[in-house]
């Protein structure tokens, strides 16, 4: 189907969903810059700068690491490595302005990890990670591989047994200096981009923060208009690349457990709750620390007073979220992998995609329609939206 005639029956079929009292919806008193300086300073900033401290702790264990491979010094980086990641989650919806500029989920953002490449690099000790033949052998899926399933021969092994192969290859090893270099060179690359990207957007850097707060205007490019279209970019890799794609829910459910997130570490599930609570939080313009609860997207919305089968939008929407959540806390498995190793569990993992499902038309086509921001990312055409 034609594009924009397919986004033209979506945009007039949520005005005919949406009921907002027969006035119109981009007639608004609504305070934007209110809205951007909230989440500009209090959401994306801070989330960037703990982004920033969590990554430069991460590279720091990693060089106390390939100096001295021991127990301790791979399990202190295993939890830099964590933490930076779960860092990750909060600011990967923030792909525009100097995040573009620094192609940074494509840099840093790129899974599941595409393991030969990695394993000739290390082979052969000839590597560039930052060319486009590295794009799924860098950032975190490869320090994910790198540090919980290098030279690994079976991940449910007993955990002290996958410890000691894991640092075989970092001592043993005749490529070991190379698997240290490549290492080292990954994790300098995810400090570097996402370096220049906080830099880019700080007021002693780039100030990309004035241009965010100070543009009003919904056009295409605007700030406003490139926050929902990230927002929902981003909502949009969860459903479909953390959640949808290994669960195989475009394909007859035939899973691929390997395609998750962080599939050595066994992280999945802790990333996808960490993802969907921040895309939450900045719905509602939560700050960092979501002690306070400031302006965002759901007082955007109340402002047009849109319903939504008789309820208002921003409150479908947040009840949508909670009930998404609610499906994640619902599993008992550890990580996705294993989730969908188990019957119980997987119809569990479908009812978690169901709602995240049931998100996409609040937040994609009724919220866009009644703010008049057009959604012009690029997204798979064959996602069912």
């Amino acid at each position: 189907m034609n594009r924009p005639f397919y986004f033209m029956i979506i945009a007039l079929f949520a005005f005919g969903a949406c009921d907002n009292g027969g006035g119109d919806p981009c007639a608004t008193d609504f305070d934007e810059l209110s809205l951007l300086s909230n989440v500009g300073n209090n959401i994306i900033l801070p989330r960037y700068q703990t982004l920033d401290t969590k990554v430069e702790e991460m590279n720091t264990a990693v060089l106390a690491f390939t100096a001295s491979p021991s127990t301790t010094t791979l399990n202190d980086l295993r939890t830099k490595w964590k933490d930076a990641n779960l860092a990750w989650q909060n600011a990967y919806i923030f792909e525009f302005g100097p995040a573009e500029t620094n192609d940074l989920r494509n840099q840093i953002g790129n899974f599941p990890a595409y393991i030969d490449p990695i394993d000739e690099a290390i082979s052969s000790g000839t590597f560039d990670i930052n060319t486009p033949d590295y794009a799924f052998a860098r950032g975190f899926a490869a320090m994910d591989y790198l540090l919980f399933g290098l030279n690994v021969t079976d991940l449910n092994a007993d955990a002290t047994l996958v410890e000691n192969e894991i640092l075989a290859a970092y001592t043993d090893n005749t490529s070991s200096d190379n698997a240290k270099q490549y290492l080292e060179d990954v994790s300098a690359a995810i400090l570097s981009k996402v370096r220049s990207t906080y830099d880019g957007w700080k007021a002693d850097g780039g100030n990309y923060i004035n241009v965010f707060t100070t543009t009003k205007g919904i056009a295409a490019g605007s700030p406003m208009s490139l926050l929902i279209n990230q927002y929902n970019a981003a909502y949009e890799l969860f459903k479909n690349d953390k959640l949808g794609d290994p669960i195989g829910a475009k394909v007859s459910y035939l899973a691929s457990p390997t395609a998750v997130e962080a599939y050595h570490s066994k992280y999945s599930l802790d990333l996808i709750k960490e993802a969907v609570l921040a895309s939450k939080a900045l719905f509602l313009g939560q700050s960092e620390s979501n002690t306070s609860n400031g302006i965002g997207l759901d007082d955007y919305l109340a402002t047009v007073n849109t319903e939504k089968d008789g309820t208002n939008l921003e409150v479908t929407i947040i009840e949508q979220y909670d009930l998404l959540i609610n499906e994640l806390n619902n599993l008992t498995a550890t990580s996705m992998a294993d989730a969908i190793a188990d019957n119980a569990e997987f119809e569990k993992l479908k009812a978690v995609y169901g709602a995240a499902q049931n998100m996409v038309v609040f937040i994609k086509t009724d919220m866009p329609s009644v703010l008049c921001v057009d959604i012009n990312y690029v997204d798979n055409t064959d996602d069912g939206d």
